[in-house]
């Protein structure tokens, strides 16, 4: 039974395991909402959450596999008496680096049988941090890294396609959305006449990608800032597809931030709420140290219209310094993620 972001379909690590797991012929169910359908071709082993046959199939699971929390393969209050004598995984939707764990995650650091992790510093990082035992974190890396190919480290990258998915904030209520910080400087950027001077004249574009958690704004924004700006939402998008299309990426906190550094293309972190964000949500690093992160960082929306002048049409390869933060946070460059993460369930008895 297998199961991401409570049933949303995003295509993230849970439903890449899916698809490995139908690919193999193995016995595995996908879990979406009524309003979330995967492709045609696997509908035979998607389930409705919260229909009959999830139920019934939740029922006979022998092993719970999720991305996000339980409650992407369960409601809440089922947890503990459906859970009992079945094996868990946790595939987790990325590094372990910028965002804490929440008191959910540690009231039940050692409930799953396996916690996937990218490499030994990643493991050390959940181990002192979530306080799970080591003997169930595996270093496998992640199963939605099986579709990418990573370029050599002296490859370059040429910037014409620019994608801006800032994250989301839990500490902002829904009805002071369009008063918060995340909307009022997203929107300053988006409307700035110096990004459309600068995209227009490195003959660039910029897709703004709306977090899942922000689909009920959507309306508050606008596809029409200019000719190079194209606004999208999560739902919209095969977000692996954008990720790999894309030659750079504007974000804050994201966990697609180590993806693109996977792919050694370049990252500019904005990060204008940065100490509301330490305040209110955390990290498992110090994101002040320069020397913990890698791309480059900005706090005010002049710094990131200064960097892309700089960047945009020109010819990237990744620092010294940033592929040495990479071979620290990514044990492996292939395509044996879900494999690792398979011969590690066999493993569970």
């Amino acid at each position: 039974m297998i199961g991401e972001n409570q049933g949303r379909l995003s295509y993230d690590n849970g439903y890449h395991f899916f698809e490995y797991c139908l690919d193999k012929n193995k016995f595995a169910y996908f879990i979406v909402r009524s309003d979330y359908r995967a492709s045609d071709v696997l509908d035979q082993n998607v389930l409705i959450y919260g229909s009959l046959r999830h139920a019934y199939y939740l029922a006979i699971a022998g092993v719970i596999i999720y991305s996000h929390t339980y409650r992407d393969v369960m409601y809440g209050s089922l947890y503990r008496p459906v859970s009992g004598g079945k094996k868990t995984v946790f595939l987790k939707h990325g590094i372990t680096a910028f965002k804490a764990f929440n008191t959910d995650y540690e009231a039940r650091n050692n409930d799953m049988d396996i916690l996937v992790v990218s490499s030994e510093q990643e493991k050390h990082i959940v181990s002192e941090s979530l306080g799970t035992d080591r003997s169930r974190i595996a270093v496998t890396g992640f199963s939605r890294f099986d579709r990418y190919v990573p370029p050599s480290s002296e490859s370059t990258v040429e910037i014409r396609k620019l994608l801006y998915m800032p994250t989301w904030r839990d500490w902002i209520e829904e009805s002071a959305f369009t008063n918060s910080l995340l909307f009022s400087e997203t929107e300053r950027l988006l409307h700035s006449e110096l990004l459309l001077d600068i995209l227009t004249s490195r003959n660039c574009n910029l897709t703004f990608l709306l977090h899942v958690n922000m689909r009920q704004h959507v309306a508050k924004y606008t596809d029409s800032y200019n000719s190079r700006v194209k606004v999208v939402y999560a739902d919209q998008v095969h977000l692996q597809d954008i990720i790999i299309d894309s030659d750079l990426l504007i974000t804050d906190y994201s966990s697609i931030s180590w993806d693109f550094l996977y792919l050694r293309k370049p990252v500019l972190f904005y990060q204008f709420d940065l100490d509301d964000y330490l305040a209110f949500r955390g990290a498992c690093i110090d994101m002040k140290d320069s020397g913990a992160m890698f791309g480059h960082v900005a706090y005010r929306d002049v710094d990131v219209l200064a960097y892309l002048r700089t960047i945009l049409g020109t010819s990237y390869r990744l620092s010294k310094k940033d592929e040495k933060i990479r071979k620290r946070w990514f044990n492996f460059n292939d395509k044996n993620n879900c494999e690792r993460i398979y011969n590690k369930m066999l493993e569970l008895s």
